[in-house]
């Protein structure tokens, strides 16, 4: 692929070198690869990524830990151009993200406005493009209502639905992930015993070698982060933050 990357830029291919991009991206985002991925979009003139939402989405996608502020920009581009092209699936993608984004490096303030178009495109489209992307918007909006709309009585409606969608799925991160919010849910709800078991579950596929570089350092940075604020252990905070980097250097993580 490096090969065809270098053969289309330097023939100023740009549409080829797009399709590459596009068919590339998810496969590239999995490993861990973001930055190779962006350097591969800085070859493409900035014209070209502004007219293509796709490109766009992606973009976004790089720059979601070292820059949300800028990712969440390209996001807001990609989701409007999808809107203006009638692409309800691309926009809803792109609103997985966005909250995704926000929801771990932003202010939780942004999210309303996030809940109020999800809300109002599933009053008017219910059925979702796949169930991958449900289980998915499932788990952010659930995350989302409980961040800023707690009282909602529908936020364990949309996160039971996205734990049974992803049981399902062929990608253990959505699985992982699903269990992970879980665990926090119903922690802070008291309810222990749920706590409990969904931890467990997200801990044993955190162990396992199908599930993305990107999903086990961010594991290990949600554990760290309630052993050292909720039972004040710095010893294992400090051991989990180690294996995250060790992670991170075995596996060329390079955002």
């Amino acid at each position: 692929m490096e090969d065809a990357f270098h053969l289309f830029r330097d023939a100023h291919d740009w549409d080829d070198l797009s399709r590459l991009v596009l068919s590339q991206a998810r496969s590239l985002t999995a490993q861990g690869r973001e930055g190779t991925l962006q350097s591969w979009m800085e070859g493409l003139p900035d014209e070209l990524i502004e007219k293509n939402p796709g490109l766009l989405y992606w973009l976004g996608v790089c720059r979601g830990q070292s820059a949300p502020a800028d990712s969440l920009t390209l996001f807001e581009r990609a989701f409007h151009l999808f809107q203006a092209q009638g692409n309800g699936a691309g926009a809803l993608q792109v609103w997985v993200n966005a909250v995704g984004v926000i929801f771990s490096q932003l202010s939780f303030k942004m999210l309303d406005r996030w809940i109020e178009w999800f809300d109002e495109h599933i009053s008017r489209n219910p059925a979702f493009p796949s169930p991958e992307t449900e289980a998915l918007a499932a788990a952010r909006i659930a995350t989302a209502l409980y961040s800023r709309k707690p009282g909602r009585p529908d936020i364990q409606k949309w996160l039971e639905r996205s734990l049974s969608l992803s049981r399902g799925m062929t990608d253990p991160g959505l699985r992982f992930r699903s269990c992970a919010f879980a665990g926090s849910y119903y922690f802070w709800k008291g309810d222990i015993a749920n706590s409990h078991l969904k931890v467990e579950e997200a801990d044993q596929m955190a162990q396992s070698a199908f599930l993305s570089p990107s999903d086990q350092i961010r594991w290990r940075y949600q554990k760290s982060a309630v052993y050292a604020m909720v039972w004040a252990d710095y010893d294992l905070f400090l051991d989990l933050a180690s294996e995250a980097l060790e992670i991170a250097e075995k596996s060329g993580f390079d955002t």
